[in-house]
């Protein structure tokens, strides 16, 4: 009895889950341990959290309040980029970067429209890394079901440069 309470009592406060695999810690993700994979990446995303550096060099995760981004990946490249209700189409790729010696770069990076996204998927956890400029840890979550549809004109279809 003792050990069945001991055993409760951990994982109440480490926070065993049997319905699902654990979400990770944004203040401890390493964005190059995920995946990178572009198949990954087909669903629709939400984004919920950023960590930046708070006081002392220490990484504060806050929800997102007062803006909505998500982004809806499809299987054939395209994406629709939504800001605050404003959709706007255009293509994703996952490859290594060219470096200026014409080499490529190990790591594999998203280029979404004109912007490279250094990222990491885990299970229904997607995470853009903007943290080496400065910027915050992104964290998004998978909407149930599958990718939105694009938008239903092409005619805001915006140039990669434009967004």
């Amino acid at each position: 009895m003792t050990r069945t309470l001991a055993l409760a009592a951990v994982c109440l406060l480490a926070g065993c889950d049997e319905t699902g695999p654990s979400l990770l810690d944004p203040a401890e993700v390493n964005v190059l341990d995920l995946s990178q994979s572009a198949a990954e990446l087909v669903g629709t995303w939400d984004l919920t959290t950023w960590t930046t550096l708070g006081p002392k060099g220490r990484p504060v995760t806050e929800p997102v309040t007062g803006y909505q981004e998500s982004y809806a990946f499809r299987a054939d490249g395209t994406v629709t980029v939504t800001e605050n209700g404003e959709p706007m189409e255009t293509t994703f790729d996952v490859r290594p970067p060219e470096r200026t010696d014409g080499t490529r770069g190990e790591v594999e990076v998203l280029f979404i429209g004109g912007r490279t996204e250094t990222f990491g998927v885990r299970d229904d956890q997607l995470f853009f890394d903007r943290r080496p400029a400065d910027g915050a840890l992104n964290e998004y979550r998978r909407r149930p079901g599958p990718p939105a549809p694009p938008p239903p004109s092409t005619a805001d279809v915006r140039s990669p440069s434009t967004l």
